[in-house]
């Protein structure tokens, strides 16, 4: 999307006041990624950033490699953390702390003070392993943990957040889904452990191919992953948004969005004079079931029927009544319910022993089948009865009544 009107909560990784953990093996780039995100500040950090000071934890590293960021408008300063004193920080700077072995507590005091009091533009702690006991507290102070699936640590500290940061059956599947995809491409993977009370905070869960942003190389892509309550938003925002890539777009996560430049993105709505009638009639109907939906269902149930109405209504296989209060299988008027009753039971979880309505499992089905996540349907007793729902078999049970 032109830089005008795309977000940069949608995709930019790095916001004020942010505390990231780094952790990856020995020699596997982790330097060199954070020296990229200085290299290009516009594509890894939402605030302006003026410097970054780099407190060295381990003796044998000089720190030289960051020296060769300095320049008249970006200040480099290299300390040792026996020596470091947090009272040289400064606003908009990049703190790093590079290769921890060691708890220290003058870094337990900038991740939990001076990042917000001093706005700094973010806090970087570089560690091998972060699942080592001394090193752990660190994960309920960051906001993000960056780490890739090279080795076993990779496996174990995905299994770890997902047990022990993750609430809800719908966000372990979804995380699931996130690692298994970032493993496959077998490259960086930002997750977000905690949000930071910020307005503009991240409108994503996660980035697969982080350390690719600033290449253009569609063979390592860089895939946005929208929070699970955020995902009408970024259909909304870019679902228009057009371009060709060199790679099976089929081999990509599906409810992801992968990262090209500006100059190679196209919309839709550019290339047509005016909204065509069946977009109009789908934008009114929108609104129609938003409406509905805010006036008739409980607030906690709101966001997911938001989300199964935007997909239906992009699903040809749904056809809904003018007013939108009756929705069914297209051409198999048998099907037709009132939508508020399907969302009303699609929009909680399962309740014990709970027999599914027949025709309420069928939407569910051709919802998958076209792609929709699992994890937007939370009343899980919908995505396998015990018997095989068809059309054929439901008008067979009308008949027999």
């Amino acid at each position: 999307m032109p830089e005008e009107k795309a977000s940069p909560q949608d995709y930019v990784p790095f916001v004020p006041n942010s505390v990231n953990i780094l952790t990856a093996s020995t020699n596997s780039g982790k330097t060199t990624f954070l020296v990229d995100t200085l290299k290009h500040l516009d594509l890894y950090y939402t605030g302006q950033v003026e410097g970054v000071i780099v407190v060295l934890c381990n003796s044998c590293v000089d720190g030289e490699i960051y020296k060769q960021l300095e320049s008249e408008n970006f200040n480099v300063e290299i300390e040792y953390c026996e020596t470091f004193e947090p009272h040289i920080l400064k606003e908009n700077y990049v703190l790093i702390f590079e290769d921890v072995s060691q708890l220290d507590p003058v870094i337990v005091e900038c991740c939990n003070v001076k990042a917000h009091h001093l706005n700094l533009a973010s806090i970087f702690i570089v560690v091998q392993c972060a699942l080592d006991n001394n090193i752990k507290p660190l994960l309920s102070l960051a906001q993000n943990i960056i780490f890739s699936y090279s080795g076993v640590n990779g496996v174990r500290l995905s299994k770890y957040i997902n047990k022990f940061y993750t609430a809800g059956q719908d966000s372990k599947d979804y995380l699931n889904e996130i690692t298994l995809n970032a493993a496959k491409l077998n490259s960086l993977l930002l997750l977000q452990l905690n949000q930071i009370a910020r307005e503009d905070q991240p409108n994503f869960v996660a980035i697969a191919g982080i350390q690719n942003m600033h290449k253009n190389n569609p063979q390592h892509p860089t895939i946005v992953f929208p929070q699970l309550t955020k995902m009408s938003h970024y259909e909304n925002a870019y679902d228009d948004n057009e371009t060709e890539i060199d790679m099976d777009p089929t081999t990509l996560p599906k409810n992801s969005y992968i990262l090209v430049p500006v100059k190679n993105v196209t919309q839709r709505s550019q290339r047509a004079k005016e909204e065509s009638s069946d977009e109009k009639k789908w934008n009114d109907m929108n609104e129609i079931l938003k409406n509905e939906i805010e006036l008739n269902m409980k607030l906690r149930k709101q966001q997911p029927a938001l989300q199964i109405v935007s997909k239906m209504l992009r699903y040809s296989e749904f056809s809904f009544s003018p007013d939108g209060s009756v929705v069914q299988i297209t051409g198999h008027p048998n099907t037709a319910v009132p939508l508020l009753d399907f969302l009303q039971v699609a929009a909680r979880p399962a309740v014990p022993n709970e027999k599914p309505n027949p025709t309420f499992a069928l939407f569910v089905q051709t919802m998958l089948k076209r792609g929709a996540p699992t994890s937007m349907i939370l009343n899980k007793s919908l995505l396998s009865p015990k018997t095989k729902i068809t059309i054929k078999n439901m008008s067979h049970k009308k008949q027999k009544k």
